[in-house]
């Protein structure tokens, strides 16, 4: 989840999020989403890496 953050794919509302210890008030929980132009890829390999691509 930390990495989401991070990597600006949380939105609160309409706000993107990249803190990690924003806190959210109790009204704004159910705002709470990922962005719909997420891709994540997952690749076959012997350690099972996985990849996220955001379209844009």
């Amino acid at each position: 989840a930390r990495q989401f953050v991070l990597h600006r794919h949380v939105l609160v509302g309409d706000r993107i999020v990249d803190v990690p210890s924003y806190i959210v008030e109790k009204s704004m929980e159910d705002s709470v989403k990922l962005k719909k132009d997420l891709v994540v890829l997952k690749h076959s390999s012997s350690k099972g890496s996985t990849k996220e691509k955001e379209n844009g």
